[in-house]
């Protein structure tokens, strides 16, 4: 049995973005460990009425997020103990105590205690542009990457570390789909640019220290070619620098978890 822990920024990023790889992990044996920056108190509000929902929203996602969790097949949930950021230019963004203005080495310091102790064979984060631009989002890719470096200098590297993307063609299909009225609401600093079909997740030279891949998640054992699993341009941790594989990852991307 291996271990998979995911890093996401707020109760429900679990399932949008990797509820299809959690299930498959936990059907085929694994250990699924969640662990979650902030309880989402600064989400928007749809369905609930606001003025009585708002104070306490942090405990309504994070019993949403127990729920999902166990439907997903959550072994252990933790959370980093942050505020929720909102958005770029947002008092939220600003306030002290959210995730975005946490120290860097505080909150990996944070992280990498869990990992100790759950030493995970496959880790799960967002990649650096955080999906859509969330602030949340993207300090949870650089907070991930500090903490696996700790464990790295202490002889506890995790075996795979894994991206979270939407292909850039999807994207465009749901942002064609979206609502006149969705569009009109839309944050400004939300960027749904989505990741190149044909290399998801490369950006320029970029090239990432440890070997990463990239899972597109659609919750279905299979997609077409070329669009779930590919591998990022990475420096492998035994065998030093070797060239970008653009084609789909054969075989099963959870193969690490052994």
């Amino acid at each position: 049995m291996g271990t998979l822990l995911l890093v996401h920024a707020h109760p429900d990023d679990e399932a949008i973005s990797t509820g299809g790889v959690m299930m498959k992990a936990k059907a085929h044996g694994h250990r699924v460990v969640n662990i979650t920056a902030t309880r989402g108190e600064a989400g928007e509000i749809y369905n609930m009425d606001e003025a009585a929902s708002r104070p306490r929203l942090g405990e309504i996602r994070t019993d949403e997020l127990k729920t999902a969790g166990e439907i997903l097949g959550v072994d252990r949930q933790e959370f980093l103990g942050y505020r929720d950021s909102g958005m770029v230019d947002t008092p939220d963004n600003k306030d002290p105590r959210s995730f975005h203005q946490a120290d860097l080495g505080e909150a990996a310091g944070r992280l990498a205690v869990l990992m100790r102790e759950e030493r995970p064979d496959v880790v799960v984060t967002y990649a650096e542009d955080g999906v859509y631009g969330h602030p949340d989002h993207i300090k949870a890719h650089f907070v991930t990457n500090a903490a696996l470096d700790m464990l790295e200098r202490e002889g506890l590297p995790a075996k795979k570390l894994y991206y979270t993307a939407i292909p850039r063609s999807g994207m465009e299909e749901f942002m064609k789909q979206m609502p006149e009225e969705a569009r009109r609401m839309q944050n400004p600093n939300m960027r749904f640019a989505g990741t190149p079909d044909e290399a998801p997740g490369l950006r320029g030279a970029r090239q990432p220290k440890r070997s990463e891949l990239v899972v597109c998640d659609d919750g279905k054992p299979d997609l077409r070619a070329g669009f779930r699993y590919r591998v990022f341009p990475a420096r492998s941790r035994q065998s030093g620098p070797r060239a970008a594989r653009t084609g789909p990852l054969r075989g099963d991307p959870l193969s690490s978890l052994s």
